[in-house]
Order: C-alpha cells, then structure tokens, then sequence
C-alpha cells in the first residue's frame, strides 16, 4: 500500500473513532490494556479486518467496549432510585464518551452541570439503559467480529484479499469440538480451494472457542427480559474482545505442510 493511501486510510479510521491523526505511527503488540479502537488504528494497515466488517462496525464494537466499562463502573456506585415519571420522558442511551465524563463527575463528586441528586438520577437510568444495550446487542455484535477476526487472520496470513477472506468457512461447534480435542490437533479450514490448518495457533483456537460461548449465550437472549448488571456477561463480552485484540495484533505466518503458526 502506498504512503499517500495508508495516510488516507488512517485519517478515515481516525475521524471514525474520534482520534488525533499522527503520522509516523508505531505498531501495537500484544496487549489486553489497549481499547479496541486504538488497536484498529495500530494495525488498520497490516490486517483486512476494517474492510471486512466495514468502519461502522468497528465504531460500534468499540463503542460497545466503553460502554462494558460503564457497567462496570455504575455498578460499583450506591445509586438511589429517587427517580421520577418525568425523569423517563424521552430518556436514552447516552453516547458512552459522555457517560463516562458523567461517571467521571459523579467519582469526583464534580456538580458543576448537575447537581448530585440529578446526576445520581441521570446516571441511575443511564445504568438500566447501558445494561439493555449490552444484553440485547452485545452478544451478536462480539460474536460478528470474532468471526471475522479469525477470517480476517487466515486470510491476512495467507495473502487473500478481504472478499476471498468473506468466503472462508469456520465450522460448525459440534464439528470444532471433535478434532480440537486431540492433544496436538489438526484444524483444517477450507480457504477457497485451500485447505490451511490452524491446530497449532492456540491465538485463534481461542478465538473461535469464546465466539461459541457468546453464540450460545447470544441464543437465550429473550426480548422480554428486564436486563441487570452481570458481571460473568460482561467478562465474557471482553475477553472475548480482548482475544480478538490479541489476534489483530499478532503476526503470523503458513509453513509448507500449510500449518498457521506464530512468527
């Protein structure tokens, strides 16, 4: 890819995710720490992952990300339903880089735009909001990039372009469960006319071992639930993020007996 291409392709991703632009960029390793949004800055270059599921994508997941750490966070508060009728008048989701900074003010005790008993009211109803947003999307929106984490590495690997990568076929559980097994197992992935095995890339056998937990949870999602904080969900749903992170991040290569391997 030229210079004057790569550049343009990181400003887009850059007003995508709401970042500063710099040229010169170093890439990312392995790492937990980093947010998804900055990771697919760090890598955008080397993988075919931002084309295969496109940069809105990559803005929801990464905004799905943020809103894990409210959960996280508004749980952790002693918030006192002092709420009234008129308080769910016309109430949505915050954009989560606005419900942080409220988040933020309410730690700090900061009642500069609202008071304490209107934060505590907002942030209240922004917990029950944040938490159907991520029970009733957040499976599918995970499990989406999981998948197309590990196409996206087959093909990055193998030297596809990211509508070959569309092609390629992970099976089914049933079918993963029997041959990853084996002590030292073959996982065959049919790659258009190819057939690559990835038994001995333990980055994507993980991968695809968590997507399935999220698939099985994504399948008892009931649209008449009343969702609630859930720590063990919200764990699944970044691990499962932190483990796509790790994959985007990492490089690999195809040795002759067409095995994926690390470098």
């Amino acid at each position: 890819m030229s210079n004057s291409k790569q550049i343009n392709r990181l400003r887009y991703l850059s007003t995508v995710l709401g970042m500063s632009f710099v040229i010169g960029f170093t890439g990312c390793g392995k790492t937990n720490d980093m947010s998804f949004g900055k990771t697919m800055y760090g890598v955008c270059d080397n993988t075919c992952f931002d084309e295969l599921v496109g940069n809105d994508y990559i803005k929801l997941l990464s905004n799905l990300e943020l809103y894990l750490e409210c959960s996280d966070s508004l749980n952790n508060f002693s918030l006192e339903d002092n709420t009234i009728s008129t308080d769910y008048r016309n109430c949505q989701l915050f954009d989560a880089d606005y419900l942080l900074s409220l988040i933020e003010d309410y730690e700090n005790k900061d009642y500069n735009t609202y008071s304490k008993d209107e934060l505590n009211n907002i942030l209240y109803i922004q917990n029950k909001l944040v938490n159907e947003h991520i029970y009733f999307n957040g499976y599918d929106v995970v499990s989406y990039g999981a998948l197309m984490g590990v196409k996206a590495s087959i093909a990055d690997t193998v030297g596809l372009t990211y509508e070959e990568a569309k092609n390629i076929k992970i099976m089914n559980k049933k079918d993963f469960d029997t041959v990853a097994t084996d002590f030292n197992p073959t996982i065959n992935i049919n790659v258009g006319n190819d057939i690559v095995d990835i038994g001995k890339c333990s980055e994507l056998v993980d991968l695809i071992y968590i997507n399935y937990d999220v698939q099985t949870n994504a399948s008892k999602v009931s649209p008449d639930a009343r969702p609630v904080y859930n720590k063990d969900r919200n764990k699944l749903l970044k691990d499962a993020i932190n483990k796509l992170k790790i994959c985007l991040t990492s490089e690999y290569k195809i040795d002759q007996k067409r095995r994926i391997k690390n470098k």
